[in-house]
């Protein structure tokens, strides 16, 4: 279980009990008992036993042979006998123990009792006597009904009997106003109590994997809840009392039959909605509106089929999973949520996205998101009227360079892009350097040169997007930005690229689109790590298949529209290319038909033409 915190074994199993010569029951190591004496801790775990030891129920009575062994010299290496504690913690776990004797009452110090995973089918009424106990595990036995002791111990405060045979649960269980954490999964619930909603000091309830068809409306009762779980249920609805819980920060709905998801009013303090596999079609701006701090949302294998562009104002969100589902689009919002890292939309027919960058992972779906933003006017205008911080890719509101560093700081991005910007000032990227900035997009604008201000944001940059410019060269210095994943060079003058961009051995993708390149730049060839080289709409005249076979993940290599006259067969050895350009450049073989095949169609020719 989510808050399952035992400790089984402190006892090892080698510290087995010993039988007593005269009258051959089982009897306790002389060590565990002056042990349990000094330190009020007994684990009698994993020792197979179906009956307890009486010893165990008189630990703190010495024997006859105690009695005559006593020591009264000077000598106390085994401690001082007459300063022994009463047992206040005992552990039965992982036994056979089918019956926990009367006696039990004699321990009327116990604060922890352990009895999960034996046989037991009740409890002694005695053991209701334990005024002291805060903490009973009985689960993993083999339990109908919560026994009345258990219900008249007022001090309890932790309750674990997941894992029985529990078909109800009676009225009395209001009776325990201290308990603050209650575990009655893995059992045969069909229904509750309304008096469950007298626990008004529960923190954290587990009701999963039971037959529950409806929750009383009173579990709103419970104003300290913090973590309500009832996964694995049938619950078709969720009722209105949950969504009155302002302490409630985790809720798991997994597995129900739920139709839409609930209406969570009062609930402005939860971090984390689990839904998944349920049968919801449908998700409303109602139900978006109180899930103002949700880190965590899981929708996955439901029948959803639209994502309203409202969802922008769960601006704290940082894991979505929309997997299995039936969506065929996604907002172009999701692009701009300031603090989205995780995002799964693998299992549903989309559109509007390549499947090749789904596979990718979520930087790759969230840029392409964020491109398709600035072509929404809804999804803009939706972005104005938010109240919550968006990404920084909206930084500059009234003047190019005003910042907003709360929002840089939680988006982690910074933004100028399309500002018609012919240069940036150096404490920009100073406040982008002390807000752990690690992506910078600098696309459509006017630069002709970038400032050197940049390389105080390479400690913790990873995407850079310098696109749609007039730059004429690369500087020296973004060689040593070494935890560059992606570089974007579209659309500016460049012919060459630094020697030392050799250095970028992070670098998994590079863009350089529509330059001015005469080949592809040798230093590209020593980043084993890249995956994707775009280098199309240059004048490459050339294919290297020698530098390009160094590449061993290269997954995508585009070369449209370039003056290349020839096409090495060596390159057909690439089969870890699953997508290859060669139109628009003026080699006659291979011809059209093999490129309107595809990349293994292509890569196939070029190895039967490879000289034996």
């Amino acid at each position: 279980m989510f808050w399952d915190d035992r400790r089984v074994g402190a006892c090892n199993a080698s510290a087995n009990p010993l039988f007593d010569p005269d009258t051959g029951a089982a009897d306790l190591h002389s060590q565990m008992v002056k042990q349990a004496r000094k330190s009020g801790n007994l684990n009698l775990s994993n020792r197979g036993w179906t009956v307890v030891p009486d010893k165990v129920w008189n630990i703190n009575t010495l024997s006859t042979k105690e009695v005559k062994a006593l020591s009264y010299s000077m000598d106390e290496t085994d401690g001082k006998w007459w300063e022994q504690v009463d047992l206040s913690q005992l552990n039965l776990a992982n036994n056979q123990i089918s019956q926990i004797p009367s006696d039990i009452s004699n321990l009327a110090a116990l604060q922890v009792l352990d009895l999960h995973d034996n046989k037991l089918i009740d409890l002694p009424q005695s053991l209701g006597t334990l005024e002291r106990l805060t903490k009973l595990d009985i689960s993993h036995n083999q339990l109908a009904k919560i026994p009345c002791c258990v219900l008249k111990l007022f001090d309890l405060r932790i309750l674990l009997a997941q894992n029985n045979q529990l078909s109800e649960v009676c009225d009395e269980i209001a009776d325990l106003n201290r308990l603050k954490v209650l575990d009655l999964s893995n059992n045969n619930l069909k229904t509750l109590p309304i008096n469950i909603g007298f626990l008004s000091t529960v923190e954290k309830i587990n009701l999963s994997f039971n037959k529950l068809d409806d929750i009383p409306h009173e579990i709103g009762s419970m104003t300290a809840l913090q973590t309500l779980d009832l996964s694995n249920n049938n619950l078709s609805t969720v009722p209105a009392g949950v969504g009155e819980l302002i302490h409630l920060t985790q809720l798991y709905l997994r597995h129900n039959k739920l139709t839409n998801l609930p209406i969570l009013k009062s609930c402005s303090q939860l971090k984390e909605l689990f839904c998944g596999h349920n049968l919801i079609a449908e998700l409303s701006q109602e139900a978006f509106e109180p899930l103002l701090n949700v880190k965590i949302l899981e929708l996955n294998d439901n029948r959803i089929n639209f994502i309203p562009s409202e969802i922008i104002r769960l601006s704290t969100l940082e894991r979505l999973d929309l997997r299995n589902n039936l969506l065929t689009n996604l907002p172009s919002v999701l692009g701009i949520m300031p603090q989205l890292v995780t995002l799964s939309v693998e299992g549903n027919a989309l559109k509007c996205i390549r499947r090749d960058l789904i596979q990718r992972g979520t930087s790759q779906v969230l840029k392409f998101l964020r491109s398709r933003f600035e072509d929404d006017p809804e999804a803009m205008a939706l972005a104005k009227t938010t109240r919550r911080p968006l990404s920084g890719e909206y930084v500059a509101e009234q003047e190019a360079f005003q910042l907003d560093r709360f929002t840089i700081r939680q988006s982690r991005l910074l933004s100028f892009s399309n500002k018609q910007l012919k240069e940036i000032p150096d404490n920009i990227f100073e406040t982008a350097a002390e807000c752990e900035v690690s992506n910078i997009v600098l696309s459509k604008n006017l630069l002709r040169e970038l400032p050197e201000s940049l390389s105080k944001t390479f400690k913790r940059l990873r995407e850079l997007d310098l696109s749609y410019n007039q730059l004429a060269s690369v500087p020296l210095f973004l060689s040593s930005a070494s935890r560059l994943v992606f570089l974007d060079l579209r659309s500016n003058h460049l012919e060459t690229l630094p020697s030392e961009f050799s250095q970028l051995q992070l670098l998994r993708e590079i863009c350089i689109s529509n330059n001015k390149f005469k080949e592809i730049p040798s230093c590209l060839f020593s980043l084993t790590k890249l995956e994707i080289l775009m280098a199309s709409d240059n004048k490459i005249k050339t294919i290297n298949a020698d530098g390009l076979s160094g590449l061993l993940v290269l997954a995508v290599l585009d070369l449209k529209n370039n003056d290349i006259s020839t096409v090495p067969p060596e390159l057909g050895n690439m089969t870890q290319l699953r997508t290859l350009h060669l139109e628009g450049n003026c080699f006659r073989l291979p011809r059209l038909t093999i490129l309107d095949k595809g990349t293994e169609a292509i890569l196939s020719y070029l190895r039967d033409k490879i000289p034996t």
